[in-house]
């Protein structure tokens, strides 16, 4: 982040504790609050990026053995938004709490997924191998595991462009100039 921005972070966060419960008068309240508005408009921050530099970050065991879904753990935590890294082949997440949950349910589901997939292709016709079954698990997971990364990076990609598209929408001062526009009376 550079000098500027973080400048006008630590000002914006100034002019929000200027309340009336803090014990501003209702005028100067609403001016720190309109220049609240143009800053962020200015530096191009919305009210989430305060909140979350408020939140508490949480890490977190996703798994309790080794497994190959640790190769689907880099995609998940890219699409929930944390950090990851294998401790003694363990998966251990870093992040907010909800996006930490999220990863380890999805962890928990794609090891699920890919221990019920390999036991139904041990089982069917497509598997034509007839010595031991066990030999194939480690290139049937590592495929699936790719495929699971690949969809995973997807919707994450896909999650990204929703974000830009949301941070594209008009900000609250500029709604508030142009309806104040489309509202006045015309000369």
């Amino acid at each position: 982040m550079n000098a500027n921005r973080s400048a006008a972070m630590q000002r914006i966060r100034a002019l929000m504790a200027k309340t009336v419960a803090n014990g501003c008068s209702e005028s100067e309240a609403m001016a720190a609050a309109a220049k609240v508005s143009e800053l962020m408009d200015r530096y191009g921050l919305t009210y989430l990026d305060f909140e979350i530099k408020q939140a508490r970050c949480r890490q977190r065991q996703a798994t309790d053995r080794r497994h190959d879904v640790n190769l689907v753990a880099c995609a998940i935590a890219r699409f929930c938004n944390c950090r990851h890294w294998l401790e003694g082949g363990r998966i251990q997440y870093f992040g907010l709490p909800v996006d930490v949950t999220i990863a380890t349910y999805m962890t928990d589901l794609c090891r699920s997924a890919m221990d019920v997939g390999f036991k139904g292709f041990a089982k069917s016709d497509l598997c034509l191998w007839d010595k031991d079954v066990r030999a194939l698990r480690k290139p049937f997971m590592v495929a699936m595991a790719y495929r699971l990364s690949e969809r995973f990076e997807d919707m994450a990609a896909g999650r990204g462009g929703q974000q830009r598209r949301r941070m594209e929408r008009p900000s609250f001062s500029s709604r508030m100039l142009s309806s104040r526009s489309s509202t006045s009376p015309s000369s």
